[in-house]
């Protein structure tokens, strides 16, 4: 009886572990419920919502946020998005800010389309 109690204890920490595997990938979120802001220029830009900083992103950088509510069925907030480059390029966001969107800063790309 003795050797059968680390077993008995391998097999709930095994148990236990599933369970935490599986709840934490329950609890991801994917990329339709964030909102996300891409820096597709070669400068640092500064995002402002708002007119408050959101965000600083080197070249390639991004930065997600979920939003509440869903665009399809209440209407997003108003929101004012621009970024402005290193060397005073200032670009702005033309669409509303909704999850499952990305805004793509830069002089020739755009928001993704929904």
């Amino acid at each position: 009886m003795a050797l059968s109690a680390p077993r008995d204890n391998r097999a709930v920490a095994t148990a236990l572990m599933v369970v935490a595997l599986v709840s934490l990938s329950a609890c991801q979120v994917g990329p339709d419920e964030l909102f996300t802001v891409v820096n597709g220029t070669e400068d640092t830009v500064v995002v402002t919502w708002n007119g408050h900083m959101y965000a600083t992103l080197p070249p390639g950088e991004q930065k997600q946020i979920g939003l509440p509510g869903d665009c399809d069925s209440v209407p997003p907030p108003v929101a004012r998005l621009s970024a402005t480059s290193d060397k005073g390029e200032r670009y702005d966001y033309p669409g509303p800010v909704c999850n499952g969107r990305t805004w793509r800063v830069g002089p020739t790309v755009s928001p993704s389309p929904r």
